[in-house]
């Protein structure tokens, strides 16, 4: 697990082992950057998220608690908290987050941050029509971030 949600990092990453227990430190700027593609990857799935994604979808592309998601939803902070839990959103409530996120990030490109405004919108226009047909699996399969795109 990686942020939360299952996903691997791969190759050669940048840091420090320590010589006595061999763990890894990674600088934060590659986290960050693992982060952002991760946010491209799950917008990209051609089905329902699932809750776990969800999840992440909201701290790491919108950066906000639940209780601000359901504000903006206008709807009660529990909902949003059984979204979460959910093993897939219904097709609705997927495509009102995706929505948002879409959004938060093209305004975010627009400010010079974080995304690359084409690559937000290749990832929303390949998975919105799909996602009224397919469920989300019991367990999504790991994101596989290359760390030329982490560094």
């Amino acid at each position: 697990m990686l942020f939360g949600i299952p996903a691997i990092l791969h190759g050669d990453l940048p840091g420090n082992r320590c010589a006595r227990c061999g763990s890894r430190s990674i600088p934060g700027h590659v986290i960050e950057n693992a982060a952002n593609e991760a946010v491209l990857m799950i917008l990209e799935v051609n089905r329902r998220l699932s809750g776990i994604e969800a999840r992440f979808l909201r701290k790491s592309a919108l950066r906000i608690g639940e209780a601000e998601l359901a504000r903006r939803f206008g709807i009660p902070t529990q909902v949003v908290r059984s979204w979460e839990a959910s093993m897939s959103l219904a097709p609705d409530r997927d495509f009102a987050l995706r929505s948002l996120v879409v959004g938060c990030l093209l305004g975010e490109a627009d400010a010079g941050r974080r995304f690359n405004p084409k690559d937000i919108l290749h990832a929303a226009c390949e998975s919105l029509q799909s996602t009224r047909r397919r469920r989300a699996p019991r367990r999504p399969r790991p994101l596989k971030i290359a760390a030329s795109l982490a560094a």
